[in-house]
């Protein structure tokens, strides 16, 4: 299995934005995630976006064409 760049797995899109119709009870800022209650989105999904995050590391989940200084 070949390895994807960040800009095809994420789609030209932020990681958080990738979840965001499968996190209806949050609001999906770029990158950033805010809900009220942990019973308001579904805790499985919010554990794959946290564990996809941490896979990319910080730079990929920044998005195409961005550099952290």
């Amino acid at each position: 299995m070949s390895e994807m760049s960040p800009d095809e797995y994420l789609d030209g899109r932020y990681l958080a934005e990738t979840y965001a119709d499968r996190l209806p009870g949050a609001s999906i800022g770029k990158s950033c995630v805010r809900f009220t209650s942990l019973g308001k989105v579904d805790e499985q999904v919010l554990r794959e976006l946290v564990a996809d995050a941490a896979a990319h590391g910080p730079q990929d989940a920044a998005g195409p064409d961005r550099t952290r200084t």
